[in-house]
């Protein structure tokens, strides 16, 4: 529906159009068919043509930002809705017949239509004040996701946008399910593959799990959500959840060995400081001139270089801020899941493990001015 602005000026131009209450409306209706309507005006008067074409149009223009379940015409819809808001002047009807004995045609009139209208359209622009000034849920989608991720079996606590990333990606596998994405054979009624069931675990693991996440997690809660997700949409293979954690014993190790990552990666901490008799001592000179040689023969990744490059000019922005920045700290401003420096060094490597999602998150942070995600107290 149109904001408060629109149906303010809207009212004034019904106001200023027929101040004296020439126009009416009026309509007839047989059982069971729309409302049948005609402008006239009450008094032939000079301008009276000028007056009804004017009106048409502007509740023409009203009749585009109500409801239109019927698909009427923008000047009958327009008539509906204020109708169903508005006491007739007149009203009379036929005798009534069959079974119901109920009438079979209706009729009425609204007179000073134009004024009715603006009437109408102050109505509406309370209404939409009362929209306005509502409190904004702008994660509304988010909410639905994650009511429907409790459903499922979710037992952890996570945000709205992690729950509308899980709940999107699994509505998108279950797209392609039914276009039989993981039909092998087109002509199978059941997929010949589980990769359906993998694409599910993945997309719910990428967006919860951490370095501490419980093994609960990854061995039941995460399977049972997939259980239960099947079942709701007609998933093969219709078996019970034993047999579906089995089936899932691929992706649960990956994700057991991604988490044990997460844990030994090393920290941003700074290096420990060791007397100089701790330190040992080299029992030759190095032969730095192999090294070099050895280095050039390194093949450097293209797309690493530029990943760190754009990494370090943004810590040197926020150096500038005064901020000092660390890896982790990227990696928990990109995902709130992320609780160390994993996915950062992973996707200043062009580590395998970093996907095309996570390079957009870890970019969208990095195109940031520092001081916006970390204001300086």
């Amino acid at each position: 529906m149109a904001d408060s602005t629109f149906w303010r000026d809207l009212a004034d131009k019904f106001r200023a159009l027929d101040p004296d209450g020439l126009l009416c409306a009026d309509w007839k209706c047989e059982k069971g068919l729309p409302y049948e309507w005609s402008i006239r005006a009450k008094h032939v008067v000079g301008g009276g043509r000028d007056t009804r074409l004017q009106f048409e149009a502007l509740a023409r223009y009203a009749g585009a930002e109500v409801e239109n379940p019927h698909s009427r015409s923008l000047l009958d819809a327009w008539l509906d809705a204020l109708n169903k808001e508005t006491e007739n002047d007149t009203f009379g009807s036929g005798p009534p017949e069959g079974p119901d004995r109920k009438p079979t045609s209706t009729w009425g009139s609204i007179h000073r239509i134009s004024q009715a209208s603006a009437t109408f359209c102050c109505l509406l622009q309370s209404r939409a004040l009362e929209a306005e000034a509502a409190p904004t849920t702008p994660s509304a989608v988010e909410t639905d996701a994650l009511s429907e991720l409790r459903t499922l079996g979710l037992t952890i606590d996570i945000d709205e946008n992690a729950a509308a990333r899980i709940w999107g990606g699994l509505q998108i596998i279950d797209g392609r399910y039914f276009q039989r994405h993981y039909h092998k054979d087109k002509n199978s009624p059941v997929p010949t593959t589980r990769q359906h069931l993998f694409d599910a675990y993945h997309t719910i693991a990428e967006n919860i799990v951490n370095a501490d996440t419980p093994t609960e997690v990854l061995e039941n809660m995460i399977p049972s959500m997939i259980s239960a997700f099947r079942l709701k949409e007609d998933w093969w293979p219709r078996t019970d959840l034993e047999t579906l954690k089995r089936m899932l014993q691929g992706p649960r190790n990956e994700w057991k060995g991604k988490r044990l990552l997460m844990r030994t990666e090393l920290s941003d901490d700074p290096p420990v400081l060791r007397k100089p008799e701790e330190i040992p001592q080299q029992s030759q000179t190095p032969d730095l001139g192999a090294a070099v040689k050895e280095v050039q023969h390194i093949e450097t990744d293209p797309i690493a270089e530029e990943r760190a490059a754009l990494l370090i000019a943004f810590k040197a922005k926020a150096r500038k801020q005064g901020i000092k920045v660390t890896d982790a700290m990227v990696a928990k401003a990109a995902k709130s899941t992320w609780n160390t420096r994993t996915m950062v060094a992973w996707w200043k490597r062009n580590d395998p493990n970093c996907k095309p999602t996570h390079d957009r998150l870890i970019r969208a942070v990095l195109a940031r001015v520092p001081a916006s995600i970390w204001p300086r107290t």
